[in-house]
Order: C-alpha cells, then structure tokens, then sequence
C-alpha cells in the first residue's frame, strides 16, 4: 500500500488498530515534520519515502497493489489532480482509491479547494477501471474506489 501525503501515517495507525495491517506499506510525504512524526512510530511494516508527489510524480511507482490519496488533493488545482491519479492509475498493481471535497461547505479555508462529482468522475471514467463511489462518510467529502479489471 502506497499512502500519497500521508502525514503522520494516521492512516496506518487506523489500520493497525482495527486489526486489517497491511502487508507493506510506504508513505509519501514532502512536509519534514509529518514525515518525521511518520518515522517516530516507528512500524515496523512501515516504509516513510519524503518527496513530493506533485513535483516528483515518478515517486508514485512503488510497486504498490493500491495506492491511496487521503486529503492529499485538496490542496491542488484540477490539472495536478488528474495528473496524479493517472500516474496512480498507471502504477497501481490493483486499486486506485483518494477523497476529495465536493462542496464548499469543508472547503472554507482559503488554501482548500471542492471540486463537484461529475468533474472529478467524468475524467477517470476513462481509466477503464471500476469505480465505487461513497459519499456517505461526511458531508461535503467524497471517496471513490476505482479498481482495475
């Protein structure tokens, strides 16, 4: 599992505490201090790889089964979005899965930026894959699943 911009491996400790830990994963992170707080957990399943996935897209191709975005695209603009989840798509080995804000509502601060559905899932329709879409989680956040077949 390759998590993009995973922060302090939130997401790894989540995954460890409800019992369903990943084989291997790796995170990615450009901010030092997340990444640092990442490495003080020290997990020994854990791979911490600092870079940034924007300017460094090569960094997505970790020979991962399924590579994750959470909150990690909520920063940019459209065209690095669809430029990094067709990188994604291209490395993953089986599943491509992130989340992003759909409305407003989440996206108050100024360095937040909501994209509708149909502008985030028209375009990755053409990946060929699967997608599951659940926006049930919170309101005004969406995460889609898209698995290769």
């Amino acid at each position: 599992m390759l998590d993009v911009g995973c922060g302090r491996a939130d997401f790894l400790d989540f995954l460890l505490q409800s019992n369903t830990p990943p084989a291997r994963y790796i995170g990615l992170e450009a901010i030092e201090t997340l990444a640092d707080a990442a490495e003080q957990k020290r997990h020994p399943s854990a791979q911490i790889i600092r870079g940034d996935f924007v300017r460094q897209p090569e960094l997505l191709d970790q020979n991962a089964d399924v590579i994750l975005f959470c909150g990690s695209l909520n920063t940019l603009g459209k065209f690095q979005i669809f430029q990094a989840l067709a990188m994604a798509w291209k490395f993953t080995g089986h599943q491509l899965g992130f989340n992003f804000l759909c409305s407003p509502r989440l996206a108050a601060a100024p360095h937040l930026v909501w994209q509708s559905k149909s502008e985030m899932l028209d375009p990755i329709g053409a990946y060929g894959g699967r997608i599951t879409v659940d926006d049930q989680y919170l309101m005004g956040d969406c995460t889609v699943a898209i698995t290769k077949i």
